[in-house]
C-alpha cells in the first residue's frame, strides 16, 4: 500500500454552464480547460484520473503546503490563461464562449494511503482516503476559489499565505480541514495580465474633451447601454465575468454585419481607466486598446491609445494591419459620439 498527497482540481459551476451553453460547444471547451490544468502541471504530479469537470492528481509521500500552494498557483494560471483565451473567442455567439467566465477551480487536498488496481482495462486508485478526497467537494465554505485541506493533511504546519478558516466534514469519522482562499491568487494573477498602453507603446493615439466630470465618462465606459450608444456596434452582448470586471467580455456587431470581441484585461476604477482586448487583426496576436479619463479644464481629458503584443520587428506592418482593421477614422468618430453621450447628460 501507497502512501501519497491527492489533490483534486474541480472546475465549479459546470453543470450550470452545459445547461446554458449546450452539451457540444460547452464540453470542448470544458476539455481545453482540463487539458490546460494538466498542461500546467508539466509531469510533476501523476495524473490518476479525469473525472468529467475535474482533474484528480496524486504524488507520493506528503507535499509540503508551501509546495502544495505554488503548485495550486501554476494550475489555477494554466486555467486563467484558458478562460480568458476562451472568452476572447465569442464571434460565433453560442454562450459557450461568452460563458467561461463564469466558471471556477476549487482544488481539494488530502493525505493518505491507497492501492492501485487495474479495473476495466483502467488503473484506478483505490482506498478509504480516496473517498475521502472526492467527498470533500460537499462542504459549503462561502467562497468561490479555495484550496480546502484536511487537518490528516495539514498535520502540525501552520498555514498563513493565505486567509483561511476552519470546519469539519461530517462523515462517520469526522473530517477537520483548513480551508484557503484564493482570491488573493487570482488578484495577483490579473496584476500580472494587466496592459495599459503608454506612450512609448503606443501605435497611436487620440485625446477628446468632454465637458463632463470623470465620473460621468468613467460610467460610458463601463455601462453597456452606454458602451452601445458610442460605440458604432448596432448590437452588444456583455459576458460578466463571475469574480469581478477583469474577464468580462463583450460581443460587438458592426452594421455591416462584421462581429468580434473585446475583452476586458486591466481595469483601474480610482484611475479611471481601462484596457479592452481584441485578436481579430490577422498576424496580430493581440490589439490592447486603453481608455483613460482625467479631469481637465472643469470636465474630463479622454485618451485613447491602442499598442499590439508584437510590435518588434515588423512594427510598420502590424501599424498598417491595425490601421486597416481599425480606422482612426472610425476611432476618432466613436469618441465623438462619446463626448456628445456624456455632455447630453
Amino acid at each position: 500500500m501507497a502512501y501519497g498527497t491527492f489533490l483534486l482540481a474541480d472546475i465549479s459551476g459546470y453543470s450550470r454552464y452545459l445547461d446554458e451553453a449546450g452539451l457540444e460547444h460547452a464540453s470542448k471547451q470544458a476539455a481545453k480547460l482540463l487539458n490546460a490544468i494538466i498542461a500546467a502541471n508539466r509531469k510533476r504530479w501523476r495524473v490518476a484520473n479525469l473525472e468529467g469537470d475535474a482533474v484528480f492528481f496524486v504524488r507520493d509521500g506528503r507535499v509540503p503546503p508551501v509546495e502544495l500552494l505554488a503548485f495550486v498557483g501554476d494550475l489555477f494560471l494554466g486555467f486563467y490563461d484558458r478562460v480568458l483565451d476562451i472568452s476572447q473567442d465569442i464571434d460565433c455567439g453560442c454562450g459557450a464562449c461568452g460563458g467561461a467566465n463564469r466558471l471556477s477551480l476549487k482544488f481539494l487536498a488530502h493525505a493518505g494511503h491507497y492501492q492501485e488496481r487495474e479495473i476495466g482495462g483502467r488503473h484506478e486508485l483505490i482506498g478509504p482516503d480516496v473517498v475521502v478526497v472526492h467527498r470533500l467537494l460537499k462542504p459549503e465554505v462561502g467562497m468561490w476559489e479555495y484550496l480546502l485541506m484536511t487537518q490528516t493533511y495539514v498535520g502540525e504546519d501552520v498555514f498563513t499565505a493565505l486567509p483561511t478558516k476552519t470546519g469539519v466534514l461530517p462523515l462517520e469519522e469526522p473530517v477537520p480541514f483548513v480551508v484557503a482562499d484564493l482570491a488573493p491568487v487570482r488578484r495577483e494573477i490579473e496584476t500580472s495580465h494587466s496592459v495599459y498602453v503608454n506612450d512609448l507603446d503606443a501605435v497611436r493615439k487620440l485625446e477628446v474633451a468632454v465637458e463632463a466630470p470623470p465620473d460621468r465618462v468613467w460610467r460610458a465606459f463601463t455601462a453597456v447601454e452606454d458602451i452601445r450608444a458610442w460605440s458604432g456596434a448596432s448590437e452588444i452582448l456583455e459576458y460578466r465575468a463571475l469574480a469581478g470586471p477583469i474577464g468580462t467580455s463583450y460581443r460587438l456587431i458592426l452594421a455591416d454585419g462584421y462581429k468580434f470581441g473585446q475583452l476586458v484585461i486591466a481595469m483601474d476604477p480610482p484611475g479611471h481607466r481601462l484596457t479592452l482586448r481584441r485578436d481579430d487583426v490577422p498576424g496580430v496576436r493581440f490589439v490592447h486598446t486603453t481608455y483613460s479619463v482625467g479631469p481637465s479644464n472643469g470636465g474630463s481629458l479622454v485618451t485613447f491609445a491602442q499598442g499590439v503584443s508584437r510590435r518588434v520587428p515588423f512594427a510598420s506592418k502590424l501599424i498598417a494591419r491595425v490601421e486597416q482593421q481599425h480606422p482612426d477614422a472610425a476611432a476618432a468618430a466613436a469618441l465623438q459620439r462619446l463626448k456628445q453621450l456624456c455632455e447630453s447628460g
